[in-house]
């Protein structure tokens, strides 16, 4: 009982250390976007927009680990409202662009939906695409090539994101959306597999489904599947 109280008190320090980071880095974030949005001279500018992207990718990270601690014990309030689903994936796109300015790569959106607006959770899908397509850039090679599908059916709405990176081999396949799963090349960036067990988490508490395919050295497809 003692063990199990000590980790308890563990992990809600580890909670709320997390949570601390949010405000200074909200800041942070809000400054670096008004000194882009004023700079003229482009060489700042592009100083500026990286280290916006960076702070996005890192707040993206602390909201993963805080929504895997709280999911650990509890279930998620989801709070759904009017999302431009079309603009959410230009703005993930613009960030993600920033961050891998050093890597080429082409974007393909096929739109099959009726209107670009949808009822979702905004934060919640904003992180979960956000981790879908970081991993499409971050496990593939140069001139990667991915393809996102948005989808809509009489009461589902799909949103599928299709590269030609990597692949997953098959002994990870059925193990994917577990804690701390990742792949096992050995020139692959570092990570703890978090990414796939929040979006896929995430998911399922917004009422819906997260599959994929995956042939290794061929690449992989991620499906969201919500419903309207």
């Amino acid at each position: 009982m003692k063990k199990e109280k000590k980790l308890k008190s563990n992990a809600l320090a580890i909670y709320g250390t997390i949570h601390d980071l949010k405000s200074p880095l909200s800041l942070t974030y809000l400054l670096i976007s008004r000194f882009a949005g004023k700079e003229s001279d482009h060489v700042k500018k592009q100083s500026f927009l990286a280290c916006k992207a960076q702070l996005y990718t890192l707040s993206n990270v602390i909201e993963t680990l805080l929504s895997d601690l709280k999911m650990t014990d509890q279930h998620v309030s989801i709070k759904k409202e009017p999302v431009d689903l079309r603009g959410l994936i230009d703005s993930i796109i613009e960030n993600l662009s920033v961050l891998y300015f050093n890597k080429h790569f082409t974007l393909l959106i096929e739109d099959k939906m009726e209107t670009d607006w949808i009822e979702a959770d905004l934060f919640y899908l904003r992180n979960s695409l956000t981790n879908l397509l970081d991993n499409s850039l971050k496990y593939s090679d140069e001139n990667v090539k991915i393809e996102i599908l948005l989808e809509k059916r009489l009461d589902t709405f799909s949103i599928a994101i299709k590269d030609t990176g990597w692949g997953i081999s098959g002994k990870l396949r059925k193990k994917l959306f577990a804690q701390c799963c990742r792949g096992d090349r050995h020139d692959q960036p570092k990570g703890h597999g978090l990414g796939l067990m929040y979006t896929a988490r995430v998911v399922k508490n917004m009422g819906g489904d997260l599959t994929f395919q995956s042939v290794e050295g061929e690449g992989s497809t991620f499906i969201i599947t919500l419903p309207c």
